[in-house]
């Protein structure tokens, strides 16, 4: 009798309580974990999208300050302005409508000793555009600034890409223009919106020298052209 009460009963786990306890161990670590990934996911497309807002703005407010003042500008898809080659300004300018008298009043040539006659050029600067590259070039001064990507090819978006078209101008007051930032086929920012031709009324005849080829629409906003904005402040 002794020893049977002496005996001590050993406690433990079933099999089936180990099992049931791991079973809910892993459906509540699966949730956690799904919390953290969405919840992570979550912040990192906030971070993009506040970039995307920040590079947006920056690039809109930069081609609506640029051209608000401009007396001459032409926006396409082609390479026919190029920085290093600019003794054809004369012919650049004779594209958006310039006559011979205008061009007397804003082209000046000096003589050297043998009477050859050199173009002293406007000043002017130019925008090259692409999804990866916005970069600007000034007169005299052949290096490019970038003002989102870089020479290496870099992606300065955070990943993204920028899309910039120009709507059809119709000798209107302002030309329209849109700005979209996107990351795989979603876009986190898009702005549409006016840039005004302040010298529209001035003498310089603002409306007669304005040529806008790159209109983008929606079935080819995906294009690879670059858009080249040629604009200049010269009365």
């Amino acid at each position: 009798m002794k020893n049977e009460k002496g005996k001590k009963k050993l406690k433990g786990f079933t099999l089936v309580e180990v099992m049931t306890s791991l079973v809910i161990m892993t459906i509540l670590i699966a949730i956690a974990s799904a919390v953290i990934v969405v919840t992570f996911d979550i912040f990192a497309r906030s971070a993009v999208r506040r970039a995307a807002q920040n590079n947006g703005n920056n690039v809109y407010n930069y081609i609506y300050d640029h051209l608000s003042y401009v007396t001459a500008l032409k926006i396409d898809e082609s390479d026919d302005i190029n920085i290093k080659e600019l003794d054809d300004i004369e012919q650049t300018l004779k594209t958006l409508n310039y006559s011979d008298s205008e061009l007397e009043n804003v082209l000046e040539y000096t003589e050297n000793d043998n009477g050859e006659k050199k173009l002293n050029r406007p000043y002017f600067e130019k925008l090259t555009i692409d999804k990866q590259h916005m970069t600007v070039q000034r007169k005299d001064i052949n290096k490019e600034v970038y003002i989102y990507g870089n020479s290496e090819n870099e992606n300065t978006m955070n990943g993204c890409e920028c899309i910039v078209s120009f709507d059809e101008y119709n000798a209107a007051d302002t030309i329209g223009f849109t700005v979209i930032i996107k990351r795989d086929d979603e876009v986190f920012y898009e702005k549409h919106g006016s840039v005004p031709l302040l010298n529209k009324n001035t003498d310089s005849n603002l409306v007669n020298h304005i040529k806008v080829d790159a209109v983008i629409n929606d079935s080819d906003i995906e294009t690879e052209k670059k858009i080249e904005i040629f604009y200049t402040y010269f009365w």
